[in-house]
Order: C-alpha cells, then sequence, then structure tokens
C-alpha cells in the first residue's frame, strides 16, 4: 500500500521523545538535588526541609520532585508503549 511505510524519523521518534523526558524529569528534579546535596550530610532532617520547607521564606522543593516522577512515568509508559 502506497504511504504505509514508516520513515527512519518516524521510527525514531519514540526513543528521542523518550530521551528528552528523562532529560527533562532530571532537570525537574536538579534543583531538590542541589539543596540536599549543598548542605552536606545531615540526613533526614535536611531532605524534609528541602522537601516541604522550612518556614514563610522557603517553601519547599516537592513539586520538582513531583514534576521528574512526572516526566518519568510518561517516558516509561512512552518507551513500553507498543506502536
Amino acid at each position: 500500500m502506497l504511504g504505509s511505510e514508516v520513515g527512519p524519523v518516524r521510527q525514531k521518534l519514540p526513543a528521542a521523545v523518550v530521551l528528552l523526558l528523562i532529560w527533562g524529569s532530571y532537570w525537574a528534579a536538579l534543583p531538590w538535588a542541589e539543596c540536599v546535596r549543598g548542605w552536606g550530610p545531615f540526613g533526614a532532617e535536611l531532605a524534609r526541609f528541602c522537601t516541604v520547607g522550612g518556614g514563610p521564606v522557603f517553601g519547599g522543593l516537592g513539586w520538582n520532585l513531583v514534576a521528574g516522577a512526572v516526566y518519568l512515568v510518561a517516558a516509561a509508559w512512552l518507551g513500553l508503549r507498543r506502536t
């Protein structure tokens, strides 16, 4: 059938989108990771401070983890989806 062939760019598009979603996940969670890493080895208390916040000035970066998880779920869904 004419036009039923899928071009080479179209074949590689899902893999490229998966890689971009994984890359977006990294950038979404990076502020939280930098917050935790920047304070040294203070353990769970620091992770809690960076996630939910520590007062009226610093509201927390938990939403960054949620956004990163959403990107990873989307990448997994797209990567495992049958075309």
